[in-house]
């Protein structure tokens, strides 16, 4: 599967979330994906955390102007990316472990800052950051939950540790504004 760089001009919230969710599907069942997926991150114990330390912290966050959506390849070629590029990473490396993750949606309904789930609806939402959520099970025979793994981490606004596995955006976006 080649590695590819789309411009999307316009697109909404619902069409960034869809586009993200099907690209990672399709690269995690690429078979020679699935070799780099685990080379990039063996297989093992704890690897959701290991995928969500390794992108948080081996691929730089950059904002972009308009709306980018790079290959999973691509992000992890240049080693940067904003915060669709690195849920997608994250979300084809889930699927090339088969670990369970969907991508979820911060945005804006008039002031209000709201949470935006995949079942929820986006109408009359402005969207302004996404991050993906891990369905982790600690074992067959108990249910499991989902875990966000944010992995956008702006040292350049604030001197902070980086988002830590299992903390929501807004948490760590709290964290920063307190440090302003």
């Amino acid at each position: 599967m080649k590695a590819v760089r789309l411009d999307f001009p316009g697109i909404t919230a619902a069409q960034t979330r869809a586009i993200v969710q099907d690209m990672a599907t399709s690269w995690g069942r690429c078979p020679a994906w699935r070799r780099l997926a685990q080379r990039y991150v063996p297989s093992g114990a704890d690897v959701g955390v290991r995928i969500h330390r390794a992108v948080r912290d081996e691929i730089e966050y950059r904002r972009e102007v308009g709306e980018v959506i790079q290959s999973p390849g691509v992000t992890l070629q240049r080693r940067f990316g904003d915060c669709d590029c690195k849920t997608l990473l994250v979300g084809a490396l889930c699927e090339a472990h088969g670990i369970g993750w969907r991508p979820m949606l911060l945005g804006y309904s008039g002031d209000a800052l709201v949470d935006v789930g995949v079942d929820d609806s986006l109408q009359g939402v402005r969207a302004f950051h996404i991050w993906p959520q891990l369905y982790i099970k600690r074992s067959p025979w108990l249910p499991g939950r989902w875990v966000d793994c944010e992995t956008c981490h702006m040292p350049e606004v604030a001197d902070l540790p980086p988002p830590a596995w299992g903390e929501h955006p807004r948490a760590y976006m709290d964290r920063v504004k307190k440090t302003l």
